[in-house]
Protein backbone atom coordinates (compact mmCIF):
# COMPACT_ATOMS: atom_id res chain seq x y z
CA UNK A 1 0.00 0.00 0.00
CA UNK A 2 1.17 3.48 -0.87
CA UNK A 3 2.03 5.64 2.17
CA UNK A 4 0.18 8.52 0.46
CA UNK A 5 -3.17 6.78 0.91
CA UNK A 6 -5.48 6.49 3.88
CA UNK A 7 -7.84 3.51 3.79
CA UNK A 8 -11.07 3.60 5.75
CA UNK A 9 -13.08 0.40 5.94
CA UNK A 10 -16.89 0.53 5.89
CA UNK A 11 -16.89 4.14 4.68
CA UNK A 12 -20.55 3.73 3.67
CA UNK A 13 -21.39 3.81 7.38
CA UNK A 14 -20.27 7.46 7.59
CA UNK A 15 -21.14 10.83 6.12
CA UNK A 16 -18.24 13.08 5.21
CA UNK A 17 -17.60 16.79 5.63
CA UNK A 18 -14.56 18.98 5.34
CA UNK A 19 -14.40 21.71 7.98
CA UNK A 20 -11.35 23.97 8.29
CA UNK A 21 -9.32 21.57 6.18
CA UNK A 22 -10.21 18.57 8.36
CA UNK A 23 -12.11 15.54 7.13
CA UNK A 24 -14.96 14.83 9.56
CA UNK A 25 -16.64 11.42 9.47
CA UNK A 26 -19.99 11.05 11.21
CA UNK A 27 -21.75 7.72 11.68
CA UNK A 28 -24.94 7.43 9.65
CA UNK A 29 -26.38 5.25 12.42
CA UNK A 30 -25.26 6.66 15.79
CA UNK A 31 -24.14 4.49 18.70
CA UNK A 32 -26.40 4.68 21.74
CA UNK A 33 -26.09 3.06 25.16
CA UNK A 34 -28.75 0.68 26.48
CA UNK A 35 -30.18 3.14 29.02
CA UNK A 36 -30.67 5.80 26.35
CA UNK A 37 -32.20 3.26 23.96
CA UNK A 38 -34.75 2.13 26.56
CA UNK A 39 -35.89 5.75 26.96
CA UNK A 40 -36.98 5.66 23.32
CA UNK A 41 -40.08 3.95 21.95
CA UNK A 42 -38.57 0.59 21.00
CA UNK A 43 -41.77 -1.43 20.89
CA UNK A 44 -42.28 -2.23 17.22
CA UNK A 45 -38.60 -1.71 16.40
CA UNK A 46 -36.74 -4.01 14.04
CA UNK A 47 -33.21 -5.40 13.92
CA UNK A 48 -31.49 -4.12 10.78
CA UNK A 49 -28.12 -5.77 11.35
CA UNK A 50 -26.85 -8.21 13.98
CA UNK A 51 -23.18 -8.91 14.64
CA UNK A 52 -22.13 -11.43 17.25
CA UNK A 53 -18.39 -11.51 17.93
CA UNK A 54 -17.91 -9.40 14.78
CA UNK A 55 -19.71 -11.97 12.57
CA UNK A 56 -22.84 -10.79 10.78
CA UNK A 57 -25.80 -13.06 11.54
CA UNK A 58 -29.04 -13.17 9.57
CA UNK A 59 -31.18 -12.46 12.62
CA UNK A 60 -33.95 -9.88 12.32
CA UNK A 61 -36.13 -10.59 15.39
CA UNK A 62 -35.33 -10.18 19.07
CA UNK A 63 -36.77 -13.56 20.12
CA UNK A 64 -34.78 -15.25 17.36
CA UNK A 65 -31.60 -13.60 18.68
CA UNK A 66 -32.33 -14.67 22.24
CA UNK A 67 -32.95 -18.27 21.15
CA UNK A 68 -29.71 -18.24 19.14
CA UNK A 69 -27.74 -17.13 22.21
CA UNK A 70 -29.40 -19.70 24.47
CA UNK A 71 -29.04 -22.57 21.97
CA UNK A 72 -25.35 -21.88 21.44
CA UNK A 73 -24.71 -21.79 25.19
CA UNK A 74 -26.84 -24.64 26.54
CA UNK A 75 -24.24 -25.60 29.16
CA UNK A 76 -24.23 -22.12 30.68
CA UNK A 77 -26.49 -21.19 33.56
CA UNK A 78 -28.01 -18.32 31.60
CA UNK A 79 -31.54 -18.70 32.90
CA UNK A 80 -30.67 -17.82 36.48
CA UNK A 81 -31.82 -14.25 37.28
CA UNK A 82 -33.71 -14.04 33.99
CA UNK A 83 -36.16 -11.25 33.18
CA UNK A 84 -38.38 -13.79 31.41
CA UNK A 85 -40.36 -16.77 32.63
CA UNK A 86 -38.82 -20.10 31.61
CA UNK A 87 -39.75 -23.67 32.41
CA UNK A 88 -38.27 -27.06 31.52
CA UNK A 89 -41.79 -28.35 30.83
CA UNK A 90 -43.14 -28.67 27.31
CA UNK A 91 -45.76 -25.93 27.65
CA UNK A 92 -47.70 -24.34 24.83
CA UNK A 93 -50.33 -22.58 26.90
CA UNK A 94 -50.71 -19.55 29.18
CA UNK A 95 -48.44 -17.58 26.85
CA UNK A 96 -45.62 -20.15 26.86
CA UNK A 97 -44.06 -21.54 23.70
CA UNK A 98 -41.90 -24.66 23.78
CA UNK A 99 -38.57 -24.49 21.92
CA UNK A 100 -37.23 -27.99 21.37
CA UNK A 101 -33.75 -26.76 20.36
CA UNK A 102 -33.15 -25.49 23.89
CA UNK A 103 -35.52 -27.87 25.69
CA UNK A 104 -37.37 -25.03 27.41
CA UNK A 105 -40.66 -23.19 27.29
CA UNK A 106 -40.48 -19.40 27.34
CA UNK A 107 -43.38 -17.15 28.16
CA UNK A 108 -44.02 -14.45 25.57
CA UNK A 109 -42.65 -10.99 26.28
CA UNK A 110 -42.59 -7.60 24.63
CA UNK A 111 -39.66 -6.01 22.82
CA UNK A 112 -38.37 -4.21 25.91
CA UNK A 113 -38.18 -7.30 28.11
CA UNK A 114 -36.73 -9.47 25.34
CA UNK A 115 -34.02 -6.90 24.56
CA UNK A 116 -33.22 -6.54 28.27
CA UNK A 117 -32.86 -10.32 28.45
CA UNK A 118 -30.56 -10.35 25.38
CA UNK A 119 -28.34 -7.71 26.99
CA UNK A 120 -28.31 -9.62 30.30
CA UNK A 121 -27.32 -12.85 28.52
CA UNK A 122 -24.53 -11.16 26.50
CA UNK A 123 -23.14 -9.52 29.66
CA UNK A 124 -23.19 -12.88 31.44
CA UNK A 125 -21.37 -14.74 28.64
CA UNK A 126 -17.60 -14.55 28.51
CA UNK A 127 -16.00 -13.81 25.16
CA UNK A 128 -19.23 -12.60 23.56
CA UNK A 129 -19.91 -9.23 21.98
CA UNK A 130 -23.04 -7.96 20.30
CA UNK A 131 -23.60 -5.10 17.89
CA UNK A 132 -27.20 -4.42 16.88
CA UNK A 133 -28.44 -1.85 14.43
CA UNK A 134 -32.06 -1.12 15.26
CA UNK A 135 -34.73 0.81 13.37
CA UNK A 136 -37.49 2.32 15.48
CA UNK A 137 -41.10 2.72 14.31
CA UNK A 138 -40.42 6.42 13.64
CA UNK A 139 -37.54 5.37 11.29
CA UNK A 140 -34.78 6.54 13.67
CA UNK A 141 -31.82 4.16 13.55
CA UNK A 142 -29.35 3.37 16.33
CA UNK A 143 -26.48 1.03 17.00
CA UNK A 144 -26.10 -0.60 20.40
CA UNK A 145 -22.85 -2.36 21.31
CA UNK A 146 -22.67 -4.77 24.24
Amino acid sequence: MDCNNIVINNIEEYTQQIIDGKLILKRTIPIIDANSLFKKKIIGSKIIKCKINNCVKDIKKYKELLLYLLFNNLESDLLQDSYLNYTNENLNERGFTYYSKIGKSIQGSNTIMTLKEIIRVIEKLENYSLELQIKLDNNEKYTIII
